[in-house]
């Protein structure tokens, strides 16, 4: 499954279907990193780490960083997908007025 945050409006189809891509038979979780932090919410997940976000849930353990460290994850940089979507847009958060009129922004230069 890919997980993805409410506030990633400019998301790209290609960036997912590389994430989905870059998961390989060692690994739970592809996760990208950019600007020297990952985002575990726009990362690739195998459906069997639901008993481990059970148990993390359990011990109110609530930080995505745990579930990362929890399973087999597989951090990719940006050179891996800097093709599908060279300026990271898909990882633009908007969590701000002045974040949304960026995307609005950008937005209205996309093609």
């Amino acid at each position: 499954a890919f997980v993805a945050s409410c506030d990633l409006p400019l998301l790209a189809p290609a960036f997912v279907a590389r994430m989905f891509a870059l998961l390989d038979e060692e690994h739970d979780v592809v996760a990208p990193r950019h600007a020297g932090r990952v985002h575990p919410l726009a990362a690739v997940y195998r459906r069997g780490v639901v008993a481990t976000v059970e148990q993390l849930l359990a011990g109110d353990q609530l930080k995505m960083q745990g579930l990362l460290a929890a399973r087999r994850t597989r951090i990719v940089s940006a050179e891996t997908w800097r093709d599908v979507d060279p300026e990271s847009h898909s990882l633009l958060n908007c969590n701000t007025t002045a974040d949304y009129e960026a995307a609005l922004s950008i937005a209205g230069g996309m093609q």
